[in-house]
């Protein structure tokens, strides 16, 4: 589509729903449509507005958010509606304005650690595991389609523009992480398809940035480099990219052990350095009393 550029002001008026919303300013753009924050008079609220020209995508996003609803991580959406923009028919729909900054714009400014981007790698696992139970594949995951809020340390993943149903043909990808870009799969939309993404998101917030494709050499040596991993992670990383897991569950069932496994180490590791420390008071006040004692012996001359 055309890109709009809709100044901060303009206002868009949904032809059926009445329906106003003043843009603030554009947060987003993808192979559909453009996301604006704008304000909704009726309500007094702020609000995120996806437009496109494509009603098919429109809907099915429109359509998927609905079906997700209820979910903490998923945008909540309002309604569905079309407008005229210079003399032309546009989509839109209007859903919840999510708080918080997007993982790429963080990973600039902040290095994650292993603890931290293993538990929201499975916070998105458990999300995507869901979505895949009704029946879609996600497709397009990135840091880019993840914004935290720090406020509330909750995440949510944005931009459902990309999702197909199960079987057929992915039609919005980001190199790094379609798994046809680096020759380990096809480009059709099956489980193992988010599995390998979510297995490169991973890798991203570990490494920090992205990287470009390459073959199954470029994936061994990558996950051999990262000086963050520990060895069962390392693990993980090459069973998600050679393909090993057939579904999102069996991911994030392997990754919730990693993550139990790597609380109980740090539970013992914090428990020896607590002994450690009271075993180095028992013996500071041991000597303590010991020279105490040897200099009342002398006062009394007995040594």
């Amino acid at each position: 589509m055309n890109e709009l550029h809709l100044p901060s002001g303009y206002t868009i008026t949904g032809r059926w729903s009445g329906k106003k919303f003043i843009i603030i300013q554009i947060i987003g753009r993808g192979g559909i449509g453009e996301v604006y924050r704008a304000y909704n008079p009726e309500q007094k609220e702020e609000v995120a507005v996806k437009i496109g020209r494509n009603l098919s995508s429109m809907t099915k996003e429109y359509e998927c958010l609905k079906m997700l609803k209820g979910i903490s991580a998923v945008p909540e959406v309002y309604c569905l509606d079309d407008c005229k923009i210079q003399n032309k028919t546009f989509y839109f729909f209007s859903m919840e304005f999510i708080k918080g900054q997007n993982l790429k714009f963080l990973m600039a400014n902040y290095n994650f650690k292993l603890k931290e981007a293993l538990y929201m790698t499975l916070l998105v696992a458990a999300l995507l595991n869901r979505l895949h139970s009704f029946g879609y594949v996600y497709c397009d995951l990135k840091p880019e389609n993840v914004v935290y809020n720090r406020e509330n340390r909750q995440i949510k993943l944005i931009d459902f523009g990309g999702i197909v149903e199960k079987g057929k043909g992915v039609k919005e990808f980001t190199p790094c992480f379609d798994r046809a870009s680096w020759k380990m799969g096809s480009r059709w939309a099956d489980e193992k398809y988010d599995v390998f993404s979510l297995t490169m998101f991973l890798y991203v917030l570990l490494n920090g940035k992205s990287v470009l494709p390459g073959d199954k050499n470029k994936l061994v040596t990558m996950i051999n480099g990262l000086k963050k991993a520990t060895p069962q992670t390392k693990e993980l990383l090459k069973k998600g990219f050679f393909q090993k897991y057939n579904d999102t569950t069996e991911f994030f069932c392997d990754l919730k052990r990693l993550i139990n496994k790597q609380s109980r180490k740090s539970v013992l590791k914090k428990k020896a350095n607590g002994d450690m420390v009271l075993n180095m008071v028992f013996l500071f006040s041991l000597v303590l009393t010991s020279v105490f004692f040897v200099m009342a012996l002398k006062k009394l001359g007995m040594i």
